[in-house]
């Protein structure tokens, strides 16, 4: 038996958190035309948006927990501190390892139940626990194989077949639109280097998942 201590993210508070900001938003939104007035336009935008932020960064905290975890040859258990889980793997019905800006463990079984452990790198760090789920998914091909269990591998959103020409096609996209913009003179718009990064990781992602494969 393998023993695992990994961090995670508590998503249903992340859900909360993500709710207060934009409530806390959308108030100081409508609360506009007077703070405007009292404090100016700057500095007036700066609270409007400077606030909420403030308030999950200050909670931030809480969104790292801890599990432990035991892996043997025939099931794994979780110990999430405020409750149990042993897992036998002739239970699961299938299983899916997303890689993007950390990890995501799902598990499926036979009564439409569930189980979905994600590991965000924006809140902790998901190193352990992609090694607990590289092990993991090794013992569940390996009792596959020699058990005739029938533990269904999900691919990732990076595997389907539609993710390749999505990113070549957004990708030339963005290049028409930096090239465009140097042609004709004109400046670069602010979000070209906003989507930059972000399809940066989203082909960083898609190799780590077909390499992964």
């Amino acid at each position: 038996m393998k023993h695992y201590t990994f961090e995670h993210t508590d998503s249903r508070f992340l859900l909360i958190l993500i709710g207060v900001f934009f409530a806390l938003l959308i108030a100081l939104l409508a609360c506009m035309q007077y703070l405007i007035p009292v404090f100016g336009q700057n500095i007036g935008f700066v609270l409007i948006v400077g606030i909420p932020a403030v308030v999950v960064w200050l909670f931030r905290g809480r969104l790292k927990k801890f599990v432990l975890a035991d892996l043997n040859s025939s099931s794994v258990k979780f110990d999430f501190g405020d409750r149990v889980e042993t897992i036998a793997f002739h239970d699961i019905k299938s299983y899916k390892i997303e890689h993007y800006n950390g990890t995501t463990l799902t598990l499926k079984f036979a009564d439409r139940k569930k189980i979905s452990i994600t590991a965000n790198a924006n809140f902790c760090n998901p190193t352990q626990f992609e090694l607990f789920c590289h092990d993991l998914e090794e013992l569940i091909l390996k009792n596959n194989a020699e058990s005739g269990l029938e533990v269904v591998r999900i691919g990732s959103v990076f595997e389907q077949k539609w993710m390749l020409p999505f990113l070549i096609i957004a990708t030339a996209g963005i290049a028409w639109v930096f090239i465009h913009s140097f042609a004709t003179g004109k400046g670069f718009p602010k979000s070209i280097y906003t989507s930059i990064a972000i399809f940066i990781g989203l082909w960083i992602a898609y190799f780590r998942a077909r390499q992964k494969k």
